[in-house]
């Protein structure tokens, strides 16, 4: 095994075991509506603190503000279509009492997306930066799979 994925695998087990965590604490513990949405734009805070605090300094020395501002949209919309389909698929779902699969799709293009986001950071030679984005994101994955879980648990489905 390499020196540099023998330091960075402990980051990257931490952001998984987020992710298991948040599933078996929604076996045992079903936060509402409002508790889970503050304690996400909490994950989500952290996520955007740690890009703020290493990315943008990088980007303002580097690039333009065209530029700045094109790839925030251009970051932004791939994520909006997948927030309208799963919102779909939810309404439909609710009224049969079906699996919640637009959820669970959700969470896993989420989850797809945050580790390849924590494989940028790593991969830029910034350990610090790689770092702060596995720790930011295990923080939002933990949630992410709380919610969806909790989800899962109301409509009766098994916990497996």
């Amino acid at each position: 095994m390499s020196t540099h994925l023998t330091l960075i695998l402990p980051y990257i087990l931490l952001a998984a075991g987020a992710g298991v965590l948040g599933g078996v604490l929604a076996l045992f513990w079903s936060p509402g509506v409002k508790t889970r949405g503050a304690i996400q734009h909490f994950a989500a805070g952290a996520v955007l603190a740690a890009v703020a605090s290493n990315v943008i300094p990088e980007v303002e020395r580097t690039g333009t503000f065209i530029g700045i501002i094109s790839g925030f949209v251009l970051g932004g919309l791939p994520m909006i279509g997948p927030k309208w389909i799963t919102l779909k698929f939810e309404r439909k779902e609710k009224s049969r009492n079906e699996l919640p699969a637009g959820l669970a799709a959700a969470a896993a293009l989420d989850t797809f997306l945050n580790g390849s986001i924590i494989r940028v950071g790593f991969s830029t030679g910034d350990d610090q930066l790689g770092t702060l984005l596995a720790i930011a994101l295990a923080l939002e994955l933990l949630f992410l799979t709380l919610s969806v879980g909790v989800e899962l648990r109301k409509g009766q489905f098994k916990p497996w």
